[in-house]
Formats: C-alpha cells, sequence, structure tokens
C-alpha cells in the first residue's frame, strides 16, 4: 500500500503526518494551512507536491465552495420566485391607480 507523507510545521516543530492515499494528503494539508499551520510538501509514492501547489487546491476549492453556496443560495431565491407567481401571479404587481 502507497503512503503518502505531510510534511508541516506547527508551533515551530517539524512533523511528519502518513496518510493512506494522495486526496487524504491534500485534505490533511488544507486542514493544516486552515489551522495557521505551515505546510512544507506532499511526498508520495511517484510523487512530491510542493507548498504552493498545495495553497493553490486549496484556493481554487475555496472558490468553488463559494461558487456552490452562491449558487444555491441563487436557485433557493428562483424556487421562492417560482412559488409565490404560482400562487398568485398578480399579488406581486403594485395596485392599480
Amino acid at each position: 500500500m502507497s503512503e503518502w507523507v505531510l510534511h508541516c510545521a506547527v508551533n515551530q516543530h517539524h512533523i511528519r503526518l502518513s496518510q493512506p492515499t494522495r486526496e487524504a494528503a491534500l485534505k490533511d494539508a488544507c486542514a493544516q494551512l486552515l489551522q495557521g499551520h505551515a505546510v512544507n510538501r506532499i511526498v508520495g509514492p511517484s510523487e512530491t507536491i510542493t507548498a504552493e501547489r498545495v495553497r493553490d487546491w486549496l484556493r481554487k476549492a475555496s472558490t468553488l465552495a463559494e461558487n456552490a453556496v452562491s449558487n444555491a443560495r441563487l436557485n433557493r431565491n428562483l424556487c421562492r420566485a417560482r412559488l409565490l407567481l404560482k400562487r398568485s401571479p398578480f399579488s406581486i404587481l403594485p395596485p392599480p391607480q
């Protein structure tokens, strides 16, 4: 079984955290970064992922998550608007003068 080792600094101490998969190591690295720790690299059986690539991956994941939340809000608001129109299409119009 392959092993992925995350090299990071926690409270100025270098530590190594082993993970069974690349994905698990990336998630662990992001968790370490979000806690304010430094990530140096991830070393796998056939690849070394630099700290810069980990930060880029986290940035992209954060952007995707923010977009998903925005899209969910937009979809929820569109559903509410459709429900209002189904109930009474004229209730949203101003009264005639």
